[in-house]
């Protein structure tokens, strides 16, 4: 078993067991950090409770980072689907176009023995299928919107502090890595992601340590909304 390990404040490496820091000097940076003001919260301005938060309660980070229910208004996390509950799902169920039945499912029918009887009915219906899903799959990567650029509609807004102390604003970590290969080498572009996404994952307290850097790269700041994306679409 290795005893080499990473400096959550300097980003080297050491040696050495029981110790969290590489050297006292480091030790002291982590403390005075911690005991540094906690800040307000982002949304409303309270004092945060911890020093490694962004937002003072749930309601606020929901207020803030959330999304709505398609059917009540509800707030609810951001990686939810379009209704808060099930409940709510049910509101809004299909009705198969064979049978009549109502169901709720992704699908075109109820079940297997109506989408069978669709397909007799018509049976053109697996080359449109086949036609159908080629389209889609054509749109999705001529969009703008899916493709791994700075509008893509699932990337984060990220400010960012290079070793040398350049600040950096992007909207697409990944694509900000691989287009700048002087900064980011092809062979390190997935620990560079692992890194960076690790330092906004202790700035949520996530983790165990506070990482403060990652080799000499610093997070400065973000949000869960692609703004370049928010703009475009609103044209």
């Amino acid at each position: 078993m290795s005893n080499h390990f990473v400096c959550p404040v300097c980003g080297k490496d050491y040696a050495g067991r029981n110790r969290t820091f590489c050297s006292l000097a480091c030790r002291n940076v982590d403390a005075a950090a911690r005991a540094a003001p906690r800040g307000a919260c982002q949304r409303c301005g309270k004092e945060l409770p911890r020093f490694n938060k962004l937002y003072c309660s749930k309601e606020c980070e929901l207020a803030a980072t959330g999304r709505s229910c398609m059917v009540c208004g509800k707030r609810m996390p951001p990686n939810n689907h379009k209704y808060c509950s099930m409940e709510c799902r049910k509101i809004q169920p299909k009705i198969c176009p064979v049978c009549g039945k109502t169901y709720r499912s992704p699908y075109a029918t109820c079940g297997a023995e109506c989408a069978t009887e669709r397909k007799k009915l018509d049976p053109d219906w697996d080359d449109k299928m086949q036609r159908y899903i080629r389209s889609a799959l054509s749109a999705l990567a001529q969009s703008p919107y899916t493709a791994p650029g700075e509008l893509n509609y699932k990337a984060k807004h990220w400010i960012l502090q290079a070793p040398d102390g350049a600040v950096y604003e992007i909207d697409n970590l990944a694509h900000f890595i691989r287009e700048h290969p002087d900064l980011f080498p092809p062979s390190e572009r997935e620990r560079a992601m692992k890194g960076l996404c690790g330092l906004k994952a202790s700035a949520l307290g996530k983790t165990k340590r506070r990482n403060l850097t990652w080799f000499g790269w610093r997070l400065l700041g973000f949000r869960e909304q692609n703004e370049t994306y928010l703009e475009h679409v609103k044209k």
